[in-house]
């Protein structure tokens, strides 16, 4: 099977993002199944991934709830890679309800996520900057064939909650190991 060595370096420094950086450099087959290795720089999804991990991602999974996933975003004429975590597929809908002070609860099809790896003061999602919702709340449903992803780190993270949901064309992988 041929290989091809590839190599890709992002180096964007942007408060709440966390990016790839630092190059897989790795051999990876055309095979549509194969993985590639990054370097995660960015506390966005702490703490779940620590900033200096280094992930394994498979290309072209289908991204499902709950999913790592790397995925691009074109911002002032430029790619940027960023790694997020699934909460919303195609079809889904999601609701953020008001908690108070500018936090809100997510609802997925009607069940609040309680998501305990997050630790329990994390339950309520700041508002951060997210110009399409409304500080009363929300509710969006995904369109087929796109995801809303949002980090971690909820206070920080530069996610669907700023940037609204994203193609699945613009997945480069989904996160298969973590090495924090």
């Amino acid at each position: 099977m041929k290989k091809t060595v590839v190599t890709f370096c992002v180096v964007v420094l942007v408060i709440g993002a966390t990016f790839l950086t630092g190059c897989t450099g790795g051999f990876i087959n055309r095979n549509s199944s194969d993985s590639f290795q990054s370097l995660v720089s960015g506390p966005s999804m702490m703490p779940t991934v620590h900033n200096g991990a280094t992930i394994t991602v498979r290309r072209n999974q289908t991204p499902t709830h709950n999913d790592l996933v790397v995925h691009r975003l074109f911002d002032n004429g430029e790619y940027m890679y960023l790694l997020k975590r699934v909460i919303a597929i195609g079809g889904d809908t999601i609701t953020f309800v008001s908690a108070g002070n500018d936090h809100h609860y997510i609802y997925l099809n009607g069940t609040r996520l309680i998501e305990d790896f997050l630790g329990a003061t994390t339950y309520a999602v700041p508002l951060v900057s997210m110009p399409f919702i409304i500080s009363r709340g929300f509710t969006i449903t995904i369109p087929h064939g796109s995801i809303f992803v949002i980090g971690d780190n909820r206070p920080i993270s530069l996610d669907s909650r700023s940037y609204g949901y994203i193609c699945t064309c613009l997945v480069l992988g989904v996160v298969t190991n973590i090495r924090n």
